[in-house]
């Protein structure tokens, strides 16, 4: 009995330290290029584009060329005036993706595609004008939606366990288009 308590043991810790081998943790900040419209609000259709700043936690396993990452991304409070309209948009949310990994000496090729579910809380204030009678009106709008993420990323390992990472990634939202390239650090565990 003692023996089979040993080698259930012995298997738990040499598979978990398979497991931590390959994981790592990281964080990125960047910027977050940014499309929105919102069509027949109030007799108005809006349209606008901008730049947010963009962060972004995660973490993932990784086999030798294949992987899986998770994490939380906020894409930024996006904020514009407009002679007749006032529009205040912000999304974030969680994200898994599958990824294709390469590595070349120091540098590691990523190339991913997944799933990114997202929360986009808009407001839109339709500023009155002396010609109009009305008084100014606000619209919110608070939507969750799966959505398509893929990207493009580089890592150069600066130590050991460290490395810098680059990323691109192109979301499609049901309104809005997001890009964004965010630099950052990964610790990666290992033996």
């Amino acid at each position: 009995m003692k023996l089979k308590n040993y080698l259930s043991l012995f298997t738990l810790l040499t598979i978990s330290n398979v497991l931590i081998a390959q994981s790592y943790l990281g964080g990125n900040v960047g910027i977050s290029n940014f499309q929105h419209s919102m069509v027949d609000v109030g007799n108005f259709n809006f349209e606008t584009e901008g730049t947010t700043p963009f962060w972004r936690i995660y973490g993932g396993y990784q086999l030798k060329y294949l992987g899986i990452e998770g994490g939380y991304r906020n894409n930024g409070i996006y904020q514009d005036k407009y002679p007749n309209y006032y529009i205040n948009s912000e999304n974030k949310g969680f994200d898994i993706s599958l990824l294709g990994h390469y590595q070349w000496k120091i540098i590691d090729f990523r190339l991913k595609g997944g799933y990114y579910f997202s929360q986009s809380i808009t407001n839109v204030v339709i500023i009155k004008s002396p010609q109009q009678s009305s008084p100014s009106k606000s619209y919110h709008s608070e939507q969750s939606f799966t959505h398509l993420i893929y990207g493009l990323g580089l890592r150069i390992h600066l130590i050991k366990h460290l490395k810098m990472q680059l990323d691109w990634d192109e979301l499609y939202l049901k309104d809005e288009k997001l890009s964004s390239f965010s630099m950052g650090m990964v610790y990666q565990f290992s033996k």
